[in-house]
């Protein structure tokens, strides 16, 4: 007769009683070999039920074998696609060994929230080891409440003393209370960015092994997110940064799956057919293959079940401390018969525009990088390129001049305007100057980019050396007998500076403070003349407004033939080529709460050391402008509002009767 709670038909405990005699045999298993011996799927979670096997996925037994207690991994970070059935090759074989072999040691899982992680081990864990005939390990080890449940929503206890803590990544009180040898964090692109007083739930839960520094095991899962917040992608980095290589089943040749590769006349990875519809175009049902970049050869998505049980993991990096291993799988990994390389295609196709290059939708696009591709989404197909920019160099217009000439004939007349910024840097000061005429509708405005050119020296007070050059600018420079009708200089950097500097002038000189939304309650959300502590005024500016309208001009394409359209930006054609790649710096990311890790919207980013001088000073004159356009409009028209076709009206007959 055998005691309850041991097993005989695996091997792994053997135990007979002869009546009040033990004797108990353990034989240790890896991880990988403890699924397969002792784990079953039920028809409910794959289509390829019964006993458990890594035949479709070979690429996790390396990593679920990182957490053998005899392995020297203590961080596992695993950067996935979707459908490479991570969790039940990884997660939940790591729950099950720390149950039925482990059995002693000490656990934490945690995903984003409560509420999800409580579904993961309702829906999931508990069923695992349910339809594996191990539920009955799961018994309260408490000596005093014999009662007491093994499985409750704050802890899941089993035979042998081992516990697991389920918690979601909000609840930081929680994270403080027990040290844990295996720590499981599921979905971590997902989690807040900070809990309680700022903490980082990433922070908090890795202390909880700090008791087990030389035998614990941290477990890092996520599909990516969006990168300005995501958390998988940088724990990945910090790993050794592993890929999974596979064999070209022609030639042989190891490589790593890409999902489509077209540049210098190289063209691999993923590719299709196209054909005409009634609506448009779709990929040919089957036409989808892989190609080899050695040979050339093809392969289809069955052929997944051959080349990937040849694969392996190769690092590429040298981890950011000792036993930090990073893993990265796309979706072009997934079961032949979990996501098909056609589905990864059609997921392409739906999102971007292959003819047009350019976005269809992006939500879609984001799935795509984050499911398929397992890689963050940056929205970099929103930045400015310089094949974007170059078109509107103006033959004939040079830095310095003013092209009225091309003005009238282009735009809407000759330029009536120029307005000066200034942005203060660490040692000198970036200055533009911006011409403005009419667009032929009168309905706004065609701006002309004069000058720019940077002045050298301290800029600590408001009588340095770079200040001093540029108050005699200020008062003295000329653009073919024009001055700027107002200057503004940005007083983020140096504000102390910058304000004492300005209030030399009672009027034409002001301060600017920029922000990326609308003061709330402000009257006119492009901008607003504000006071500060001190008294002093400055113009506060919602410059992603004025950015998002610069990006859409530079974008729009001009034949140079037709009436230049609204908005339409000139650059003088000698302008230099770095000065252009200003306005190709900066583009859209999402603004993220870091305490709910929501979309708060979208801002202008730009990559930390980069330059954009221009594109700052393009975006401040055209503020100017517009603040000296209302002062008109209010002061000599009698209105409270910008009212274009009216302040051009104005304009022309002050002009003819000039």
């Amino acid at each position: 007769m055998y005691s309850p709670g041991y097993y005989t038909k695996t091997g792994i405990w053997l135990a007979d009683r002869i009546e009040e005699e033990v004797t108990v045999e353990y034989r240790h298993l890896s991880p990988s070999q403890w699924a397969e011996q002792r784990r079953s799927l039920p028809r409910s979670v794959t289509p390829k039920p019964g006993p458990f096997n890594f035949e479709d996925t070979p690429y996790w037994v390396e990593v679920v074998n990182r957490f053998d207690p005899d392995d020297d991994a203590r961080f596992v970070a695993i950067q996935k696609g979707a459908q490479v059935a991570a969790t039940t090759g990884v997660l939940e074989n790591v729950f099950g060994y720390l149950v039925d072999h482990l059995r002693s040691a000490p656990g934490m899982f945690c995903t984003a929230d409560d509420t999800l992680t409580k579904l993961r081990v309702d829906q999931y864990m508990i069923p695992m080891l349910e339809h594996s005939d191990m539920a009955h390990l799961i018994q309260s080890n408490s000596t005093v409440n014999t009662r007491k449940q093994g499985a409750t929503g704050d802890k899941i206890e089993w035979i042998g003393g081992g516990f697991l803590l389920p918690i979601g990544a909000q609840s930081a009180n929680k994270m403080r209370s027990f040290p844990v040898q295996y720590l499981l964090r599921d979905e971590v692109s997902g989690w807040p960015l900070s809990v309680g007083k700022d903490a980082d739930p990433m922070k908090l839960t890795e202390t909880r092994t700090d008791s087990f520094s030389l035998t614990r095991k941290v477990l890092d899962l996520s599909t990516p997110n969006k990168a300005s917040v995501d958390i998988i992608s940088r724990r990945f980095k910090l790993g050794d940064q592993r890929y999974f290589y596979v064999p070209c089943k022609h030639c042989g040749e190891m490589q790593i799956l890409k999902f489509r590769v077209e540049k210098d006349n190289t063209h691999y990875g993923l590719h299709w057919d196209h054909e005409k519809t009634d609506t448009g175009r779709r990929i040919t049902p089957g036409s989808t293959r892989y190609v080899c970049p050695f040979c050339g050869g093809e392969m289809i998505n069955e052929d997944k079940s051959v080349i990937m049980k040849s694969g392996e993991w190769r690092p590429t990096a040298t981890p950011s401390r000792p036993g930090f291993y990073s893993y990265h799988l796309g979706g072009l990994y997934a079961p032949w018969y979990a996501k098909s390389w056609e589905e990864c295609a059609l997921d392409w196709f739906e999102a971007w525009d292959d003819e047009t290059r350019r976005i269809k939708d992006g939500e879609a696009l984001q799935v795509f990088y984050n499911n398929v591709l397992g890689e963050p989404y940056e929205a970099r197909s929103e930045k400015l390129k310089r094949q974007q920019i170059s078109p509107h160099r103006r033959d004939g217009f040079f830095l310095g001049t003013v092209p009225h000439r091309h003005a009238k004939e282009n735009a809407g007349g000759g330029i009536h305007f120029l307005t000066m910024s200034v942005d203060v840097q660490d040692g000198w000061l970036a200055v533009g100057v911006t011409g403005f005429a009419p667009s032929y509708d009168r309905s706004g405005c065609n701006p002309y980019i004069i000058d720019y050119f940077e002045i050298k020296g301290g800029t600590e007070q408001a009588d340095s050396d770079a200040f001093k050059q540029l108050e005699e600018i200020i008062d003295c420079k000329e653009y073919g007998g024009m001055r700027p009708v107002l200057t503004v200089i940005d007083a983020s950097y140096r504000p102390d500076a910058v304000y004492q500097f300005c209030s030399q002038w009672e009027a034409g000189v002001f301060p600017l403070r920029g922000r990326d939304k609308p003061i709330k309650g402000a009257r006119f959300k492009e901008f607003e003349i504000m006071e500060s502590a001190a008294g002093t005024r400055y113009l506060s500016v919602t410059v992603d407004l004025y950015k998002d309208r610069a990006a859409a001009a530079l974008r729009r394409r001009w034949n140079g033939v037709e009436k230049m359209p609204r908005g339409q930006i000139s650059l003088p054609n000698d302008l230099d080529d770095k000065i252009i790649n200003h306005l190709t710096v900066e583009y859209p990311a999402d603004k993220i709460d870091p305490k709910t890790n929501k979309n708060l919207g979208t801002f202008w980013y730009r990559p930390g050391g980069s330059r954009q001088e221009l594109w700052d000073l393009l975006v401040y004159c055209s503020a100017a402008f517009e603040v000296f356009m209302l002062d008109i409009c209010r002061n000599e028209l009698g209105a409270e509002a910008m009212l274009w076709g009216d302040f051009w009206a104005w304009v022309d007959q002050g002009a003819t009767e000039g």
